[in-house]
C-alpha cells in the first residue's frame, strides 16, 4: 500500500456554503487491509473491497457515486455533505440502506 498526504490540501469549493479537501491518494494492492478509527477493517481483494466490521450503526460512513456508488466516505457535515451531492448530482445511500438491498 501506498499512501501519499497532499501538502497543502487541494480544497475545491463546489457550493458557496461547502468546501471538499483532497488530503491523500492511497493505491493498494490485492492482499493489503486498513483500519480505520481502530474499528473497521478494509481488506482490498482483485475484485473490490471487503469492509469486515460491522459499521450499520455509524451514520457518518456512507457510498457516494454519480452512475456507481464507488466513494465510501465519512461525512462529518451532513447538511453540508447533502448541500454538495446536490450540486454535483452524486447519489448517497448510508451503509444501512445497502445492507437491506443485498440483504447482509
Amino acid at each position: 500500500m501506498k499512501i501519499k498526504k497532499i501538502l497543502p490540501p487541494r480544497i475545491f469549493f463546489p457550493t458557496k456554503t461547502s468546501k471538499v479537501k483532497d488530503t491523500l491518494h492511497i493505491s493498494v494492492k490485492p492482499g493489503d487491509k486498513i483500519m480505520l478509527n481502530y474499528n473497521i477493517k478494509i481488506r482490498f481483494e482483485k475484485w473490490g473491497l471487503i469492509i469486515d466490521n460491522n459499521i450499520k450503526k455509524n451514520k457518518k460512513f456512507k457510498f457516494m457515486g454519480k452512475k456507481t456508488l464507488d466513494h465510501l466516505i465519512w461525512a462529518q457535515k451532513d447538511k453540508e455533505f447533502n448541500e454538495y451531492c446536490k450540486v454535483e448530482n452524486q447519489k448517497i445511500l448510508s451503509i444501512k440502506d445497502i445492507a437491506k438491498i443485498y440483504k447482509c
